[in-house]
């Protein structure tokens, strides 16, 4: 008789965990993807994986930063900062440290992203809210990118090219990932 040989991913010492979310709790599994790591096993293998939620510090169409005040009002309320990585917050505001393009490099476990380059959550709360365009000019657009003019269509594009460039030197090959 063979003594079978057993795969390391099932062996009874080594603990594969992932953290995971969508939308806000993509956000959380960012924020809480070291913690997580911390609270089991050196043995364990861990990632973390963030769906939908990699929310941008970017410019309305107002020249305001909607989403950056609901951060702030949220970060102060609930006291976020606690949760923050220590780095970030030695170079940067709670706020600051809040928005994944500032927080995903403090990260230290593995970590995935996955997230749309036009996000409709944040073209309709955050780049094109009913308070920073009052008359409605992105409504079309906003419910259809079909019938954005061809201004509105460059604002979409750069903020797709803000995520992107946000996205370079996470995207880079590491030895930690």
């Amino acid at each position: 008789m063979t003594k079978p040989i057993l795969n390391p991913i099932s062996s009874p010492t080594t603990h594969l965990s992932l953290l995971s979310g969508c939308s806000a709790g993509g956000l959380a599994s960012i924020i809480h993807c070291d913690e997580f790591q911390s609270l089991l096993p050196k043995s364990s293998k861990v990632k973390c994986f963030s769906d939908a939620r990699f929310f941008l510090d970017a410019i309305d169409v107002s020249g305001g930063r909607t989403l950056r005040n609901l951060f702030g009002g949220v970060v102060q309320l609930q006291e976020v900062q606690k949760n923050l990585p220590k780095n970030c917050l030695n170079k940067l505001d709670p706020t600051s440290c809040f928005f994944p393009q500032n927080l995903v490099e403090h990260v230290e476990t593995p970590l995935f992203l996955l997230n749309a380059a036009y996000d409709v959550w944040q073209v309709q709360a955050s780049l094109a809210p009913a308070t920073a365009d009052p008359l409605g000019a992105w409504n079309d657009c906003k419910s259809n990118h079909a019938n954005c003019s061809s201004s509105q269509i460059q604002f979409l594009q750069d903020f797709r090219n803000q995520m992107v460039d946000d996205l370079k030197d996470f995207s880079r090959p590491s030895q930690k990932r």
